[in-house]
C-alpha cells in the first residue's frame, strides 16, 4: 500500500484515540471505527459515529519495517522477511499473514509486504506494515490522510473532513495524476479498478477534476523548483508568486485536505 503523506498534520488535532503503542496487540479497538468486510474490497474500516475534521482516528506502531529493496534477488528478500516475521509474537505473525496479498505465489512474505507497506514519511525508502492501518482502502477523494511521525516511529490516520457514521474511512494510495494515470497505477500495483466517488462521476466531472489536478501539479512543480526560484524569485506561475522565502521547500498541494476538498 502506497500513499502520499502529509508533512505536518492539522495543528488543531483532536486526540480522540489512544495510541496503539504495541504491535503485539490484536487489531486496534476503537469507539470511532470497526473493521468490516466490504463488498469488492475485502476488509476495511467503517466509522461507528460521526468523526469531526482534524480528529486522530488511529495511531499504530509497525509490525515491522524494511528498506525498499533495489536489486536483491526475490529468494533473498523472502529470507529477510521470514526472519523479521519469526521475530514477532504469534499474534503479530497472524496479523501480518492475514493481510491481503495481491501477488500470490512463490514469495508470500515479500508479496504481503509489497501489497501493504506504507512509506515511513514523504519520499522515504523505508516501508512498514501495520495490523489495522493496512486495512484502510483507497479513494481518489479520501476522507482521511496518513502521517508518519519520525520521532515517535508510528503512523497516524487523521480525518481531513467530517466522516459520517457508517461511512468507510479511506486514504489515497496514489493522489497525483489524472484519472487515467491513477487507474493505471492502481491496477498495476494493487490489481483493482477504482470505483470511488470520483471515479464513478460523469465524464465531464472527471475531466474537470483532471484539469484541476494538472494545474495543481504544475503549481507544485513550479514552487518546488529551487533553481527557478533562485533565478526568478519574483516571477509568477499563474496567480501564485514564486517568492524567495520558500526556496528549497516543496509544498505538497495534493496533500492538503482543505485544498483537496475544493480543488480536486
Amino acid at each position: 500500500m502506497l500513499s502520499l503523506k502529509a508533512d505536518k498534520p492539522n495543528e488543531k488535532i483532536k486526540d480522540s484515540v489512544p495510541n496503539n503503542g504495541s504491535s503485539e496487540t490484536a487489531h486496534h479497538e476503537s469507539p470511532l471505527f470497526r473493521i468490516a468486510n466490504i463488498a469488492g474490497k475485502g476488509k476495511g474500516l467503517i466509522a461507528q459515529k460521526d468523526i469531526t475534521k482534524g480528529t486522530r482516528i488511529l495511531c499504530e506502531k509497525p509490525l515491522f519495517s524494511a528498506t525498499r529493496p533495489v536489486s536483491k534477488p526475490p529468494a533473498n528478500l523472502e529470507i529477510m522477511f521470514a526472519s523479521k516475521l519469526k521475530a514477532l509474537s504469534k499474534a503479530s505473525q497472524r496479523q501480518f499473514l492475514s493481510l491481503h496479498n495481491n501477488f500470490p505465489g512463490k514469495y508470500p512474505f515479500s508479496n504481503i509486504f509489497k501489497t501493504n507497506a506504507l512509506s515511513c514519511g514523504p519520499d522515504s525508502i523505508v516501508g512498514a506494515v501495520y495490523p489495522s492501518i493496512c486495512l484502510i482502502n483507497h479513494s481518489c477523494v479520501p476522507n482521511s490522510h496518513n502521517n508518519w511521525n519520525d520521532k515517535a516511529k508510528h503512523e497516524t490516520i487523521y480525518a481531513h473532513r467530517l466522516i459520517k457514521a457508517g461511512e468507510e474511512i479511506t486514504i489515497s494510495y496514489v493522489s497525483e495524476g489524472t484519472s487515467d494515470v491513477r487507474h493505471s497505477s492502481l491496477k498495476k500495483a494493487f490489481g483493482f479498478d477504482c470505483s470511488c466517488d470520483l471515479c464513478t462521476r460523469s465524464t465531464s466531472e472527471i475531466k474537470a477534476s483532471d484539469a484541476r489536478r494538472v494545474k495543481i501539479q504544475e503549481l507544485d512543480d513550479a514552487i518546488g523548483d529551487p533553481i527557478r526560484l533562485m533565478n526568478s524569485p519574483g516571477k509568477k506561475s499563474g496567480n501564485v508568486s514564486l517568492a524567495a522565502p520558500i526556496v528549497g521547500k516543496r509544498i505538497r498541494w495534493m496533500r492538503c485536505g482543505s485544498c483537496r476538498q475544493t480543488l480536486l
